[in-house]
C-alpha cells in the first residue's frame, strides 16, 4: 500500500500527517490512529483537515429530557 505517514515533527500527541490517497486507502488505520494516538492530519493540495474522536457521552439532561417523555414545553426550565 504505501509508506507509513509520517510523524509531525515535535508533536507529542502523535499526530501524522496523511495524504489524501493515504487516508482513502488506509481509513479504518486512519479512524483506528485517530482513537489510540490522538488527531490527525490529512492534507490535500489546497486544504488540511484534522480528524479526531470525539466521544459520545451521556447528559444528565438529556436523559431527564428523554424519561419525561417528550418535548419541551415554553414553560419548562432545564436544571444543570
Amino acid at each position: 500500500m504505501g509508506r507509513a505517514p509520517r510523524d509531525l515533527a515535535g508533536s507529542s500527541k502523535r499526530t501524522r500527517v496523511w495524504n489524501v490517497r493515504e487516508a482513502r486507502e488506509r481509513f479504518d488505520d486512519l479512524l483506528a490512529a485517530a482513537a489510540q494516538s490522538g488527531p490527525q492530519t490529512v492534507r490535500d493540495n489546497r486544504r488540511v483537515f484534522k480528524v479526531t474522536l470525539e466521544r459520545a457521552g451521556s447528559s444528565p439532561i438529556a436523559k431527564g429530557l428523554l424519561t419525561k417523555g417528550g418535548p419541551l414545553e415554553t414553560t419548562d426550565v432545564l436544571e444543570d
